[in-house]
């Protein structure tokens, strides 16, 4: 991405801009530093091996560069980490069993829990049985739904 440099106070600014982000200064006449975006023919993080992006304006760095030559933002390296914990491990999968289990049970026993209620001679376990029932319905309903969106 170019950088657009404004003329009264150095700033830069993104190639599109029209007034700079610091002064408010008008940058018709500004002129503009790095690559254009019309002009790089690789998707950012698309280019050939070894070519390193600035995070801030995605700008080509050089090699051993600690600064952005075009916008000035410090170089981050990549750090890898020297051990990577297993995400399938046997302490996270009964958490995932859990939910499975209880979003699938519990929409089912409210609503046979609240038929039977709904029946009963008191009126507040007829309100509470038809809200479970209502409830229990919704539920089903929106796990269909969201596993229908999700292609599950």
């Amino acid at each position: 991405m170019a950088v657009r440099i404004c003329t009264r106070c150095g700033e830069g600014n993104k190639e599109q801009a029209k007034i700079c982000i610091a002064c408010g200064h008008s940058l018709k006449d500004a002129p503009l530093t790095g690559m254009l975006d019309s002009e790089k023919g690789y998707a950012l993080g698309g280019g050939a091996r070894g070519r390193r992006l600035c995070s801030n304006c995605s700008e080509e760095l050089e090699d051993g560069a600690l600064k952005c030559k075009y916008c000035g933002s410090a170089v981050v390296k990549d750090t890898k980490p020297s051990y990577m914990p297993s995400v399938e491990s046997d302490s996270l999968l009964w958490p995932k069993i859990l939910v499975v289990i209880a979003t699938c049970m519990i929409p089912f026993v409210g609503m046979i829990v609240g038929g039977v209620k709904a029946f009963q001679e008191d009126k507040d376990d007829q309100l509470t049985g038809g809200f479970l029932v209502g409830l229990g319905l919704v539920m089903v309903f929106v796990h269909f739904f969201i596993g229908r969106m999700l292609g599950q």
